[in-house]
């Protein structure tokens, strides 16, 4: 690991973010959102970072909103019942994590 991440016996994670949720969608009910990026002299890149594990609160599926386009998804929120909870109704902490 490169000396600015103070790399110790931790578990690391490579994550790339993404947009906050904007407007679901009128048919599907689902989030629209789309990969964060940066642009440095001229070059655009995706904003990613590498974290501890014990910054994940869990983990989310994505479903390309296009067949071709690696920019644009859906959030399922129907994965599982404590997606469902957290994301389509707003209830957080709603149903215990296993």
């Amino acid at each position: 690991m490169p000396s600015h991440y103070q790399a110790s016996w931790e578990a690391f994670a490579y994550v790339e973010w993404f947009t906050p949720l904007r407007q679901p969608d009128p048919i599907t009910g689902y989030y629209h959102i789309s990969r964060s990026s940066w642009r440095r002299g001229g070059i655009d890149g995706p904003y990613e970072e590498v974290i501890t594990v014990n910054r994940i609160i869990q983990s989310a599926m994505l479903i390309p909103k296009t067949q071709f386009d690696d920019k644009q998804f859906y959030l399922n929120s129907h994965i599982d019942g404590h997606s469902f909870c957290m994301i389509k109704l707003g209830h957080y902490g709603c149903l215990p994590v296993v």
